[in-house]
Formats: C-alpha cells, sequence, structure tokens
C-alpha cells in the first residue's frame, strides 16, 4: 500500500528507498494533536481520495514502538482495535474469525458474538451455495456464469443482492 504515497509525498521515495535518511525531509508534518500536513512532490488533484486508504490513517505511537516489526502482521495481537470486533484468528487461505469486541464504545448494540469468514478461491463455483443451503454459510456469493445459478435465483428470488465482485475493507 506504500507504494500508493511514495512517490507523492516529498522525499518519502527516498527515505523509503534508503537514498535519505533523515525524515526530516520528507513532507509529514504534526501541526498539533489533530492535524497532520501533508507536502506533496507534484500538485495531485486526486491527493484526497488517496487519504482514504490504510496507509494514511492514524497510528497510536506508543502501540507502534511497542510492537515494533511485528506491528500490523495477521496476528490478534499485532493491531490496535477501535471497532466492534476483534481479529480472534487468522488462517492463510482458510478462515478469518472475528469476536465481538467488549470494550467498543456501542458494544451492547452488537448483537452478533462471532464472525467467521471463510476462504473461496474460486475454483468451484458451486461450493458457496451447497455450504449455504447445508447451513454452513449464513450468506454466500453466487455467479451468474456458473451451472447452478438459474436454479438459485428461481429458489432465492428477490433474497440475492447484486454487488461488485471485489472485496475490499476500508
Amino acid at each position: 500500500a506504500i507504494d500508493l504515497i511514495q512517490n507523492s509525498i516529498k522525499g518519502l521515495n527516498d527515505y523509503i528507498t534508503g537514498a535519505d535518511s533523515d525524515f526530516s525531509k520528507v513532507g509529514v508534518k504534526a501541526i498539533d494533536d489533530q492535524t497532520v500536513e501533508y507536502t506533496l512532490s507534484r500538485p495531485e488533484p486526486y491527493w484526497n481520495s488517496k487519504t482514504t486508504n490504510s496507509i494514511l490513517f492514524p497510528v497510536n505511537e506508543e502501540f507502534l514502538n511497542s510492537k515494533g516489526k511485528d506491528f500490523g502482521t495477521l496476528s490478534p495481537d499485532s493491531i490496535l482495535y477501535s471497532g466492534p470486533y476483534l481479529l480472534k484468528d487468522f488462517t492463510s487461505k482458510s478462515s478469518i474469525e472475528y469476536v465481538k469486541n467488549p470494550h467498543y464504545y456501542d458494544h451492547d448494540k452488537v448483537s452478533i458474538e462471532h464472525v467467521k469468514l471463510a476462504y473461496f478461491d474460486g475454483s468451484d463455483q458451486e461450493l458457496t451455495i451447497r455450504n449455504f443451503e447445508s447451513g454452513a454459510y449464513s450468506i454466500a456469493g453466487v455467479y451468474p456464469n456458473s451451472s447452478n445459478f438459474a436454479k438459485t435465483k428461481e429458489k432465492y428470488k428477490d433474497n440475492i443482492v447484486y454487488s461488485l465482485q471485489d472485496k475490499t475493507s476500508w
């Protein structure tokens, strides 16, 4: 994700590549506790849209320093949480599990205690609907080009939600 901004912010590319180890030359400056100023290498009319990417989200300095190189790795204790769920487990190409965060400010309004996302590589487009119908999944992606789509569409009619095919976390 750093490559999204690496050439946008003045001096950042040199700092990342090691050409210059002086971070004070990088165009990132904390003005106060609530304000960060970025100096760009060149005008970018789309810069504001880049700021919605997680690479520019603020980080708790104490937590960052306490984790060192382990910060942000896919283990539950390497991530600082502020949302309704905590990462319980991550198994590459298998599943991601979340549990309700007891410290979330609106904890009482979070009604789902546990969320498990199953890995799907797309090789068997019938797998998701089979797992949904067997009760293994509470929701499932269905694909218009799969052999059982017509039957699935007829069976679930208005319960199919059409959306973009990509998955993103913001």
